[in-house]
């Protein structure tokens, strides 16, 4: 993941431990911005630019939210990473829940049904592999 012509690059796809470890990252240079910021002078120049960057930062990071909520969870392993994001977007809300988003909470109802309906993976997580695993034969 890096900064391209003002839009911090990682890789497209459709896996839950891959969008939520580029979310991770992405919320790491989240706070790391938010820290300049705070160093900064009032009125220094670099304080636009740190948020434009933060800007961006904040509509890729609910972007990684929505995919990740819209994806079932193949495992176990893609619960808990799921659990991570969804603790790291929320913990700013403990403080102030109006900071709470639409995508953290489509997330928080998606994971919470994939954990209720699930003695090990949910169904339409279980198609979604089957079908995962015949393209792979193909």
């Amino acid at each position: 993941m890096g900064l391209t012509d003002g839009v911090y690059q990682f890789a497209s796809t459709d896996d839950v431990l891959t969008i939520s470890g580029a979310y991770l990252r992405l919320d790491e240079e989240r706070l790391r911005i938010e820290r300049r910021l705070t160093a900064l002078p009032e009125r220094a120049p670099a304080r636009d630019e740190a948020w434009q960057e933060l800007e961006v930062i904040l509509k890729q990071l609910a972007g990684l939210l929505a995919k990740l909520a819209a994806l079932p969870s193949l495992s176990a392993e893609q619960m808990k990473a799921k659990a991570e994001v969804l603790g790291r977007a929320l913990r700013p809300a403990i403080a102030d829940p109006s900071v709470a988003t639409a995508d953290m909470l489509k997330l928080a109802r998606a994971l919470a049904h994939e954990v209720a309906t699930s003695p090990g993976l949910p169904v339409a997580a279980q198609e979604q592999r089957g079908k995962q695993l015949r393209q792979a034969e193909n």
